[in-house]
């Protein structure tokens, strides 16, 4: 096949000196944090639809469900400073607030992240029992909205929830001019 080809497929991809050539993108690297995620997965999975009665009707995505109760916590993490690896658990259950309940659903992911040797034991700690929960997040929200596909029912997202409270001082230079 044709390069010029393969580029209007778009399967070939820039070169090293085609991107440096493109005007106003600056290449930059992100310094990174000392704490960082390895992998994120399952341990526990318990899924179920239940039968609501005789006269109820089948639960479909299209099926109009209350808002669930969330619950979600995290467990004591465990450090390994032989290998400067750390683990958290996390647990989310969501429980049908129809009567009679719809379904059940509980999950507990595990985070293991990594940190540098040098880093402090204690901000580790502190991280994994603040900080990871932003990044577990959206592997436990994605992973229950593919349960909620699964079980052909209708889609649950877990909410966004504020991990650091919005700046409220504002500076001078940002206010209105007059």
């Amino acid at each position: 096949m044709s390069s010029d080809y393969l580029r209007e497929q778009g399967i070939e991809g820039t070169t090293s000196s085609e991107k440096t050539s493109q005007p106003g993108i600056q290449p930059f690297s992100l310094p990174t944090f000392a704490v960082q995620v390895q992998n994120i997965g399952p341990i526990d999975i318990i899924a179920r639809r239940l039968q609501g009665g005789e006269t109820s009707m089948p639960l479909s995505t299209e099926t109009r469900i209350n808002p669930p109760a969330i619950e979600l916590n995290l467990e004591e993490p465990i450090i390994k400073n032989d290998t400067q690896q750390a683990q958290i658990n996390m647990n989310i259950h969501v429980h049908s607030t129809d009567s009679p309940p719809l379904f059940e659903i509980s999950l507990k992911l595990a985070g293991l992240f990594t940190y540098n040797a040098n880093y402090n034991q204690e901000t580790v700690l502190q991280f994994l029992r603040f900080g990871s929960l932003s990044v577990m997040l959206p592997f436990a929200r994605e992973l229950l909205l593919s349960i909620c596909i699964r079980l052909q029912m209708p889609l649950i997202a877990l909410p966004l929830i504020e991990l650091a409270p919005p700046p409220t001082d504002t500076k001078a230079e940002d206010a209105p001019k007059q």
